[in-house]
């Protein structure tokens, strides 16, 4: 009896350890780093990334830190089969973020990869929160209560090599949607441009 417990006992081991060793080898430890085009923000904490190769996607789970150690939580705004968008959370100006994307597969490949790189947010005179409040304020130029206006996106767009911010705000007019989209000069707050679109 003693025997039989033993050998059970060893075989259990034995079936646990080729399980484990079957677990290891079927996901790889380091998975490759998979090559990007270009790194470019876009504004309002949203981070693009252009890959060189079309991928797969398998619920993308993005990690960001600073140059400290802050870990920050970042959330995916859209993807294709070349790039993906995705917003840091809490982020501020003016500092390097680091940034490991999972959950990605190269088209051509049999594993799993990673994409890793960098994102400096430019620290600008005129914060991104104080532009949206100067187009919506503005908006009321156009018949246009500010109150029921939104900003639905927002870019930091290079023009003639100079920063701008491009704000896009959905409103009504008389009960009709109405567009409006402004340039913003990120050191002065000027408006350079506005396109009432409706």
């Amino acid at each position: 009896m003693m025997k039989m417990a033993k050998s059970l006992k060893g075989l259990l081991t034995a079936v646990l350890a080729a399980a484990v060793l079957v677990g290891m080898t079927a996901v790889p430890a380091n998975a490759a780093s998979l090559p990007k085009e270009s790194v470019k923000y876009k504004g309002y904490g949203k981070v693009e990334v252009e890959l060189l190769a079309r991928v797969n996607w398998y619920d993308p789970e993005i990690t960001v830190e600073d140059e400290k150690g802050d870990v920050y939580k970042a959330v995916v705004v859209e993807k294709d089969h070349d790039e993906i968008e995705f917003r840091i959370l809490n982020y501020e100006q003016g500092r390097t973020y680091n940034f490991a994307i999972t959950g990605v597969r190269a088209q051509n490949e049999n594993e799993r990869g990673t994409i890793k790189g960098n994102v400096t947010i430019p620290e600008t005179n005129v914060s991104e929160a104080e532009a949206i409040d100067i187009a919506l304020k503005d908006s009321a130029n156009y018949g246009v209560d500010p109150a029921e206006a939104e900003a639905v996106d927002l870019d930091i767009d290079n023009e003639r090599g100079f920063k701008v911010f491009k704000i896009e705000l959905n409103a009504k007019k008389n009960g009709y949607p109405v567009e409006i989209e402004y340039t913003i000069d990120p050191d002065s707050g000027e408006i350079l441009e506005a396109e009432f679109d409706d």
